[in-house]
């Protein structure tokens, strides 16, 4: 049985070492319809003689076929999900009647947003009224501290208008649309105004980002 394997690697290596003589040029790339990359089994970008010779002495083995894989070109980042939901607490107040604040965020590649802002607990409670909405967004490139800036875009919300002397509960303004992202960061801007001089007033904001 041993000099018969033996023959065989003979004859095999006899054809190989014949059929280079014929060889003008050797399979060494990708564009070479007939290249395959499992038949180089060196793993020196030419499938040759010494490949024969690999094939030659593996002639009659036996074992598992799935083979070593090295994977080298993993995505670095994965796509965003179809969509996110962000929470933020915003702690609202003014004086004179007046107040403004915003919170920044994080688009992190989703192409629409809208938003919902839930107003549940306001001082002082006594006789008055509050107003308040989003007048604006500002997009950056970067965040606030970044030093790039951006763009200030108008928002075509409603204005919130609910009474200082009710039962606590909530008061929501929502966005009628979705928003078109135009950056990765965004400041989003909500203005109050009362008929109370000095105030303040806690609330939910809830940011819907999606993909579309």
């Amino acid at each position: 049985m041993k000099f018969r394997r033996d023959l065989i690697i003979v004859a095999l290596v006899t054809f190989c070492l014949t059929a280079t003589v014929f060889m003008v040029v050797p399979t060494r790339s990708a564009d070479d319809p007939n290249w395959n990359p499992w038949a180089d089994l060196q793993d020196d970008g030419t499938v040759d003689i010494y490949d024969a010779i690999t094939l030659a002495n593996a002639f009659g083995s036996s074992g598992d076929t799935p083979k070593n894989v090295n994977v080298t070109n993993w995505p670095t980042q994965l796509p965003a999900p179809n969509y996110r939901i962000d929470h933020y607490n915003l702690n609202i107040s003014w004086n004179s009647g007046y107040g403004s604040t915003g919170f920044e965020g994080y688009l992190d590649g989703y192409s629409r947003m809208s938003y919902q802002i839930t107003v549940y607990y306001w001082w002082p409670n006594s006789s008055g009224t509050v107003s308040f909405r989003a007048p604006s967004i500002y997009w950056m490139i970067k965040p606030i501290g970044g030093g790039t800036h951006g763009g200030m875009e108008s928002l075509n919300s409603s204005v919130l208008v609910f009474a200082l002397g009710t039962p606590y509960q909530g008061f929501s303004l929502d966005t009628a649309t979705m928003i078109e992202t135009k950056a990765p960061h965004y400041t989003l801007f909500i203005n109050c105004n009362s008929t109370i001089s000095t105030g303040w007033m806690l609330a939910d904001v809830f940011v819907y980002l999606r993909n579309e």
